[in-house]
């Protein structure tokens, strides 16, 4: 009887510490796929923005070479800079 308490006691302390680790293991696992999922999508954004800025930049600097070409047509001065591209950290992209 007594031997039977302590097995069941047993058993159900190894049920409790099996639950735990399940418990943990889906944690981890829910994190790092969470990681995964937000690090994708966030790489997604930043690319998408990436071509944003640099379709932008494309557009300003055909305006730009318009205008040129058209005060040099023109026997006009023209000393307006190309438009820069900068990066986020504020270095010039080219």
């Amino acid at each position: 009887m007594v031997f039977d308490l302590i097995t069941e006691k047993y058993k159900q302390h190894r049920l409790e510490v099996g639950i735990k680790i399940g418990e943990e293991r889906g944690r981890a696992e829910g994190l790092e796929q969470g990681r995964a999922e937000g690090l994708a999508e966030g790489l997604e954004e930043g690319l998408e923005q990436g071509r944003e800025e640099a379709r932008e930049h494309d557009r300003a600097t055909r305006a730009w070479y318009a205008r040129q070409q058209a005060a040099l047509r023109a026997g006009l001065p023209f000393d307006e800079p190309p438009p820069l591209y900068y990066t986020d950290n504020g270095a010039d992209g080219g």
